[in-house]
């Protein structure tokens, strides 16, 4: 943490007393008091006040630049020193930009968290049954038994699409609200694709220039969990 300092002999009374419009105490502890002197800033943070003494004490911390500091998003940070904040991948502190060195070992990492990832959902995905049915544009439904998790390679296949989407949930019935449901995002206009009846019609607003209504066309497969 940082260096505390009590701050009691530097305030005037007034300051335990001051009130914002709201009525509430315009400092208390968290805010962040800000001292120059001679060109250099310090900042201390207000980590506690006795109003009825008049006892003020704080804690020196860093601020950063907005940017700079987010320079390091995502990467490797010790925060264990509050007035020394320091990037690891970077090897600087967080008040000065990050390195392309810094930016690769935290975008190395992340990419083998992503590929780690992948493996557990992979490996969670195998022990996952689903079961699925095929809501079709002309009113009928086709089921299909209980089996594993379709690549979107088969699902391509059973709605006939070269590019497949996933239905926004607005337009879920309530049988299906939990569930996931797939569509053709580039679904034939001439008159081959029609509006789905299973799906919601959610209406639109001809005065902000919207159509009437909006819909999904064409078959629609709905993806249903089997819990063990």
């Amino acid at each position: 943490m940082g260096r505390k300092e009590n701050l009691s002999d530097m305030m005037i009374d007034r300051f335990y007393t001051d009130r914002g419009e709201d009525g509430q105490y315009k400092h208390k502890v968290g805010t962040v008091l800000k001292f120059d002197y001679e060109g250099s800033h310090t900042y201390i943070k207000i980590t506690k006040i006795d109003r009825k003494n008049k006892k003020l004490w704080g804690e020196h911390i860093k601020l950063y630049d907005f940017n700079t500091g987010m320079s390091h998003y995502g990467h490797d940070v010790d925060t264990s020193d509050t007035e020394h904040i320091f990037c690891r991948d970077c090897q600087v502190e967080i008040d000065q930009a990050s390195t392309e060195d810094g930016e690769v070992k935290a975008l190395t990492r992340q990419q083998q968290q992503d590929q780690e990832d992948e493996k557990n959902q992979a490996r969670l995905d195998k022990k996952r049954r689903f079961r699925y049915e095929l809501l079709c544009q002309d009113g009928t439904i086709k089921k299909y038994g209980v089996q594993k998790r379709k690549k979107i390679a088969e699902i391509q296949k059973i709605l006939q699409a070269q590019k497949v989407g996933v239905v926004p949930p607005v337009y879920y019935p309530q049988k299906y609200e939990t569930v996931a449901m797939y569509s053709d995002q580039e679904p034939d206009w001439s008159g081959k694709s029609i509006k789905n009846p299973h799906l919601l019609t959610i209406p639109g607003d001809p005065d902000l220039g919207e159509q009437e209504e909006f819909y999904i066309v064409g078959n629609v497969l709905a993806e249903i969990e089997v819990k063990a």
